[in-house]
């Protein structure tokens, strides 16, 4: 169990002055024999603790990587938490500028340290309202879309490269698109020949999945494989009242700026960070043993 370096070392000194006793004597520091006794010792040293990080990280109890741990409690059928966004309703008050404006979904506004949070869906104002203010609901996190392309192999999985710095993906808010037609995400691929994709939210960077034409159709070679998912910080998107008081850019109709005056009555809501490997490690046994099944005491 003696892997250290120090340990190393004592045992290489060991072993020379049995076997190499009458050729070599000199044990001092700056001797070119300990050099390179120095330098075996450090090398095994290293080797083993690359090891030992390995071999810890094959088992739940020990495992130290958040890819490790979602890899083992997948094995479980248990599904580690990814991040959620956090929420909050915004008060925009706009001109009247003699015709209908509409905001599009995906409208950004800025918050503080560099936060975006984005319109969740399209709000219309009416050139004939008088009411000029609405309350509408936003997201904290950024929409980011990647592509590929699909080779038509069999479990083909990619990596989400452009996950904002600081920010994970939200759960639930992936859309994958191939060649026009949706993919349903689910949390495992089932056995079953239908249009599905796995979302590894834990992995680093996070992947998509696809089947192999038994659990899961195999998107066909050559197609174009559209996702689209916001990048969120979590816990760190929270934001208090009067925070969000700007839109990130003008938003223009009909090549018309439009003047808005934005405020946050109430800070931001809900909003969490991935699930804590802690967590995963207790509670992913405890799924597994129960099955989803409530036993009563007749059966």
């Amino acid at each position: 169990s003696g892997l250290d370096f120090q340990t190393t070392l004592d045992d290489l000194r060991a072993r020379v002055q049995v076997k190499y006793a009458a050729d070599f004597n000199d044990f001092s520091a700056s001797a070119l024999g300990m050099m390179l006794l120095d330098s075996v010792a450090f090398g095994l040293s290293t080797l083993s603790w690359y090891l030992d990080r390995r071999s810890t990280d094959t088992y739940l109890a020990t495992a130290r990587t958040r890819k490790s741990v979602a890899r083992l409690t997948r094995q479980l059928g248990y599904k580690m938490r990814a991040a959620v966004s956090s929420s909050v309703d915004l008060s925009i008050t706009i001109a009247s500028p003699g015709l209908n404006v509409t905001m599009p979904r995906g409208f950004q506004f800025s918050g503080p340290d560099d936060l975006i949070y984005e319109n969740a869906q399209d709000v219309t104002w009416l050139a004939t309202d008088s009411i000029r203010t609405k309350l509408v609901a936003c997201y904290e996190g950024v929409t980011v879309v990647e592509s590929f392309v699909s080779d038509g192999s069999a479990n083909q999985v990619f990596q989400l490269k452009r996950v904002p710095d600081q920010s994970f993906v939200v759960s639930g808010s992936v859309t994958v698109i191939i060649n026009g037609a949706p993919f349903v995400e689910n949390e495992f691929l089932s056995f079953e020949q239908v249009d599905q994709v796995e979302i590894s939210y834990n992995d680093d960077p996070p992947t998509i999945r696809f089947g192999d034409g038994v659990a899961g159709n195999i998107p066909i070679s050559g197609a174009t494989i559209a996702v689209t998912y916001v990048g969120s910080r979590g816990l760190n998107g929270l934001v208090g009242n009067h925070t969000l008081t700007a839109e990130k850019n003008p938003l223009v109709v009909s090549f018309q700026p439009i003047t808005m005056v934005v405020d946050i009555p109430l800070g931001s809501i809900g909003g969490d960070d991935p699930e804590t490997l802690d967590h995963a490690k207790i509670y992913a046994p405890l799924v597994y043993k129960s099955r989803f099944v409530a036993v009563t005491r007749p059966d």
